[in-house]
């Protein structure tokens, strides 16, 4: 069975571009995160796609270290998806901590639905920041799923494996 923080990869119908949004669904397991996705436009050209973790402290989202993946998207609108490994070296969060990603080009999300968001226009993916705290049912496009040592894993957004205690 599969632990899942985030809201999904999908479109939502509603964008922003050139934001850095959190969601505020944190990770519910510690573990290492082995695939990252997310719901982008990159139909006007080339731009930067950055995910990052990080801890919450009312509104301010501050990075984790160690926890930076800048990956370069197709030119496309739809749920990309990219393998550690292959386009990224794995690495281990916490439990509690939030996914977060900063798109260049246009992200989605939807402002019903979820559980909400932080976003602040610009790349914060190396500092922390104040986000504007969104509708509490807003709806982003990212998600985490996390399996336990063993289980099935359902990629969607970041797919973390859960670290075996021994």
């Amino acid at each position: 069975m599969a632990n899942e923080a985030g809201q999904g990869c999908a479109d939502r119908g509603s964008t922003l571009t050139g934001y850095t949004m959190v969601s505020q669904s944190a990770a519910s397991v510690s573990g290492s995160v082995t695939k990252l996705s997310c719901y982008v436009d990159f139909t006007g050209g080339a731009g930067a796609l950055k995910f990052r973790f990080y801890t919450v402290d009312g509104d301010t989202c501050t990075p984790v270290d160690g926890t930076l993946v800048s990956v370069t998207p197709a030119q496309t609108a739809g749920c990309q998806e990219f393998e550690a490994g292959v386009d990224f070296t794995a690495f281990d969060v916490e439990a509690g901590q939030y996914l977060g990603c900063y798109v260049e080009q246009k992200q989605t999300y939807a402002d019903a639905g979820g559980t909400g968001f932080w976003y602040k226009n610009g790349d914060y993916s190396e500092a922390p920041f104040v986000g504007d705290d969104s509708a509490d049912d807003y709806l982003d496009g990212m998600s985490a799923d996390i399996s336990a040592a063993g289980g099935s894993v359902v990629p969607i957004i970041a797919t973390i494996q859960r670290r075996r205690r021994g």
